[in-house]
C-alpha cells in the first residue's frame, strides 16, 4: 500500500510532541561536554551542511568528505565516476535542481529530475538509496531528505517513498514547517540554519538511533536512553 500524505503528517507531529526534542536536536549540533567542559560526545552537528567547498553544480572531494561524517563513505568506482567523470553533475544543473527551491513548492519537472539524480546515483557500485540520499542533501538540502533505516522505520516505507507525501503535508501546512523549523538550536556562527528537512533527519535519528551518541544525547535531553518507537 502506498504510503499516504496523512500517515506521513500523523507520524512527523507524533515526533515534534516529544518532550525535550528541540533540547536533543540542540544536542546534536553543539555536541555533549563532560564534567571538565571537555566535548564528551561529538556528531555531524552542522559540518555535514557547512563543510567547504559546496558548488552547487558539481560533486567535489569535500562532499564525499562531509557524508562521511554521516557514517557512509563512496568506494574507488563510484568516487571516480563522481569526480573524474562528474556522473552526476548535469543533474545538479540549476536550471534541473534549483538550489533555492524547497521540496514542498518543488515543480513536478523538478521532483522528477530529483528522481532522476538519486537514480543515477543508487546505480553506481556500491552506493544504494542510502548514500545516493546523503549525497543529495548535502547538495540540495532543502529539497533532498535523507533515508535510513531509521527513517524507513520511522514512516514504515522504503528509501524515498516518503518523500512525495511529505512534500504534500509540508506544502498543505506552514504551521508544520514552522514546528520543525523551531527545533533548530541557536547557531549564530553559521551563515544559513539547516534546512527543514535536516532538522526533521536529526529528530528522528536521535530519538531512535541506537548509537552510544544518540543514547548520551537523550538521557540528558529526555532522561532515558532506550529509543523511541
Amino acid at each position: 500500500m502506498a504510503l499516504k500524505q496523512n500517515s506521513v503528517e500523523r507520524d512527523i507531529r507524533s515526533l515534534l510532541a516529544v518532550p525535550g526534542l528541540k533540547t536533543l536536536v540542540g544536542v546534536y549540533f553543539h555536541g555533549l561536554l563532560d564534567r571538565e567542559g571537555r566535548l564528551k560526545t561529538d556528531f555531524a552537528g552542522h559540518l555535514f551542511d557547512s563543510l567547504p567547498d559546496n558548488p552547487p553544480d558539481r560533486v567535489v572531494a569535500s562532499d564525499l568528505v562531509a557524508v562521511t561524517l554521516l557514517d557512509v563513505r563512496f568506494g574507488r568506482r563510484a568516487t571516480d565516476a563522481l569526480l573524474n567523470r562528474g556522473c552526476l553533475d548535469d543533474y545538479l544543473a540549476l536550471d534541473k535542481l534549483p538550489a533555492d527551491h524547497d521540496l514542498w513548492s518543488a515543480t513536478e519537472d523538478c521532483i522528477g529530475n530529483l528522481y532522476s539524480a538519486h537514480k543515477v546515483l543508487d546505480d553506481l557500485h556500491g552506493v544504494g538509496p542510502v548514500k545516493a540520499s546523503k549525497l543529495l542533501a548535502r547538495k540540495r538540502p532543502r529539497l533532498a531528505p535523507i533515508t535510513d533505516s531509521h527513517v524507513e522505520n520511522f514512516f514504515g516505507c522504503f528509501g524515498w517513498e516518503f518523500l512525495i507525501p511529505m512534500s504534500l503535508c509540508l506544502s498543505a501546512s506552514e504551521e508544520l514547517r514552522d514546528a520543525i523549523n523551531d527545533l533548530c538550536p541557536d547557531l549564530t556562527q553559521l551563515n544559513s540554519a539547516p534546512s527543514t528537512l535536516r532538522l526533521l533527519d536529526v529528530a528522528i535519528w536521535m530519538t531512535r538511533s541506537r548509537a552510544r551518541s544518540a543514547a548520551d544525547g537523550r538521557e540528558v535531553a529526555l532522561g532515558r536512553r532506550e529509543p523511541l518507537g
